[in-house]
This record gives C-alpha cells, sequence and structure tokens, in this order.
C-alpha cells in the first residue's frame, strides 16, 4: 500500500482531519517510529521471540520445582532444585546474548534446539519405549526453541538498515 492510498483511506474515515493534519502526523510517525533507516514495522515484532523465550524459560523452570520431596534433606532439597534450574540458566543465557546480537543468539537457539534433539529422543525412548510419546517431548521442548531461534534470525533480517535513498 502507497502513503498516498494511506492518507485517502484515513481522510474518508475521518472527515475531521486535513490532508495537511495528516501529512503532519504521518511525518512525525515516521520521524519517531523509524531508527537508522529501519523499516517502521519491525519494532512489535523484534518482541516476539523475546516474550517467547521468557515464556519457555519460565516453563522449564516449573519443572525445577519437582526437586522438593519430603524425604530429603534441604540441602539435598536446594542442590537438586539448582540442577534442575540449569537448562532454564543455559536459556537464560541464550537470551541475554541474543538481546543484543539477534543474529548471534537466533543460531544459537536452532543449534541448540537441534542438537539436543536426539538425546531428548533417544533418553525418553529408553524409559518408556513409546515412539509418539518421544516425539511429544521434542514438540514440547525442542520445537519451541527451535520457532525461538527461527523468530530472532528473521527478527534480525527484517531489522537490517535499508540503504538511504539516493
Amino acid at each position: 500500500m502507497f502513503k498516498g492510498e494511506t492518507a485517502v483511506l484515513t481522510i474518508r474515515s475521518k472527515p475531521n482531519c486535513s490532508l495537511a493534519c495528516y501529512n503532519n502526523l504521518s511525518y512525525f510517525y515516521d520521524a519517531i517510529s523509524t531508527k537508522n533507516n529501519m523499516p517502521s514495522n519491525t519494532h512489535g515484532f523484534s518482541w516476539v521471540p523475546r516474550i517467547l523465550c521468557i515464556l519457555i524459560i519460565i516453563f522449564l523452570g516449573i519443572f525445577a520445582s519437582d526437586s522438593f520431596v519430603a524425604e530429603h534433606s534441604m540441602f539435598q532439597q536446594v542442590s537438586d532444585f539448582l540442577i534442575h534450574l540449569v537448562p532454564s540458566l543455559i536459556l537464560l543465557l541464550l537470551l541475554i546474548i541474543a538481546w543484543k546480537r539477534e543474529l548471534i543468539g537466533g543460531i544459537l537457539f536452532t543449534i541448540l534446539s537441534l542438537v539436543m534433539s536426539p538425546f531428548l529422543y533417544s533418553m525418553n525412548y529408553e524409559q518408556n519405549h513409546n515412539i509418539f510419546m518421544s516425539l511429544g517431548v521434542i514438540l514440547i521442548i525442542a520445537l519451541p526453541i527451535l520457532l525461538t531461534g527461527i523468530l530472532f534470525i528473521i527478527s534480525y533480517s527484517k531489522r537490517k538498515p535499508t540503504a538511504p535513498p539516493n
């Protein structure tokens, strides 16, 4: 859609706004929403992989709470809890990297997901001898991490500065 088409549609939907008023507001919006010649529609998209990763970290962190058992000593429970938090802490470290460097973080998330998938499958298949249950575990744990990595890479490609007009 061209800017002229947007102006016509906006004026028709808001009859009290003149063309000059729209042009001034459009210029102001473009000035504050574009930064370093980046497209203005990528700001909201860059938050999607970040929020998804935070949700994954919280989801995996919830599983650490199963380490609190009445039969164990307090020291044993705390050490088990910290060991169960290691995957969440690794993802938190990757999120910090990806927050600053989207491409590197996206590649790291993608590699992590692809590397851990066979290990998750083999460990779960040895325990339950069920192919579908093992694939379900991969879908629940590895697929969202892979999706996060892909979304970080897409976010980076959308944020690449455009060439300045000549």
